[in-house]
């Protein structure tokens, strides 16, 4: 009951096959976001990323960010570079 009400209330996921994302962490100390990771399979809401060492970790949608790479984001961004 629980899983299905949880899931519900998420957003569909829109993040694609070989996209590459950061996933959200939860120690205290750490930063919050590592990655990259390589998206390998989306199965719903459930994402399964790659790891380093070719190791595979399944984890919610809720979890991961979209990664934007310096440049990209700076082209992206709408500042002049004078700012940046």
């Amino acid at each position: 009951m629980s899983k299905e009400y949880y899931d519900g209330n998420t957003n569909v996921s829109l993040f694609a096959l070989g996209e590459k994302v950061c996933r959200g962490t939860s120690a205290k100390l750490s930063p919050p976001w590592a990655g990259p990771f390589e998206i390998i399979s989306v199965d719903g809401v459930n994402i399964i990323l790659r790891l380093p060492r070719n190791k595979a970790l399944k984890v919610h949608s809720n979890r991961l960010n979209p990664f934007f790479e310096l440049q990209e984001w700076i082209a992206n961004c709408g500042w002049p570079a004078c700012y940046l």
